[in-house]
């Protein structure tokens, strides 16, 4: 664990921490209902009169779904 700096440059280690701690996340696909919920309490934790703050929430949500998109790809082309 170390402290982020919050800024965009860092969202691919956040991603990529999502994924190491698979069993504690559901996963980012947009039919999954448990996900869904993830995504609005995500975004509802960050403050709202922080234009920056939503957008680094807004960019690491796209980005875990863009990645779990790759993931799901790989397993069926296995």
């Amino acid at each position: 664990m170390r402290a982020w700096k919050r800024n965009k440059d860092e969202i691919q280690q956040l991603v990529d921490s999502f994924f190491i701690n698979d069993p504690y996340y559901p996963r980012p696909r947009g039919n999954d209902r448990l996900y869904q919920q993830f995504r609005t309490g995500y975004k509802a934790a960050h403050p709202s009169e922080s234009n920056d703050a939503m957008d680094i929430a807004e960019e690491f949500l796209r980005a875990i779904e863009a990645e779990q998109v790759k993931r799901d790809a790989r397993k069926t082309q296995i």
